[in-house]
């Protein structure tokens, strides 16, 4: 049977989500150390045009999907992350006086070779620098190396790719309760709320208390687990 591509649209949207995860023996794993980070990136000011790249406000793909509807169209990307460079700055000293230590020693980003073009990587180390004086360097490191340190631990910051089993929401929350290398101090509290999800009864409910309860396990996730 031959079929008439014509009747047939296909859409393509990015699968997975790039973010920083840091060693839990580092002086980068400190929550107010990630958060100064986070707080000092200013997201629309990143090129979205790229083809092969957005910035992601959020952990969400645009591919995953929750109840046969974007995640996107659900969840407001744009509600997890707070351009705040004074604020930053506090917890940045903050963390300094929590840590013992005048400054941080300069950081490399451990990268697997492929991952990504490294354009936008430098502009955020570069923003690091000159709002909290912050230094990196970026380590690419062929894949088979790169599994290896990140299994062993052999890495101060990473660069890592989050995905789900499939196109659902549900499936990257349940990466984060699996993958050891996301840490995540809210791991009880995040399968809650993604049980409570999937246990939700009719349609209309089931979107109201979906789309809230993935907002909060998602705010618990940035809160405590990657930049």
């Amino acid at each position: 049977t031959l079929i008439n591509s014509a009747n047939y649209h296909a859409e393509s949207a990015y699968s997975l989500t790039l973010g920083l995860i840091a060693n839990p023996d580092s002086h980068f794993a400190n929550e107010n150390v990630l958060g100064a980070m986070a707080m000092t990136l200013d997201r629309s000011v990143f090129p979205d045009c790229e083809p092969d790249i957005q910035p992601a406000c959020g952990i969400l793909p645009p591919a995953v999907r929750l109840l046969n509807k974007s995640c996107r169209d659900l969840i407001a990307d744009s509600a997890y992350q707070t351009y705040d460079p004074p604020e930053a700055d506090r917890l940045y000293h903050k963390a300094l006086r929590k840590l013992r230590i005048p400054e941080l020693e300069e950081g490399k980003i451990l990268v697997c070779a492929g991952m990504m073009d490294y354009t936008v990587l430098h502009d955020v180390i570069q923003r690091w620098g000159s709002e909290l004086d912050l230094h990196f360097s970026i380590e690419e490191v062929p894949e088979r190396e790169y599994q290896a340190r990140i299994a062993s631990g052999d890495y101060v910051l990473a660069l890592y790719a989050v995905t789900g089993a499939y196109h659902d929401a549900t499936a990257v929350l349940e990466r984060f309760l699996s993958d050891d290398n996301l840490r995540c101090c809210e791991r009880a509290a995040v399968r809650r709320l993604g049980t409570r999800c999937v246990r939700a009864g009719a349609e209309r409910l089931r979107r109201t208390v979906s789309a809230g309860g993935i907002a909060a396990a998602l705010r618990l996730l940035l809160h405590s687990a990657v930049l």
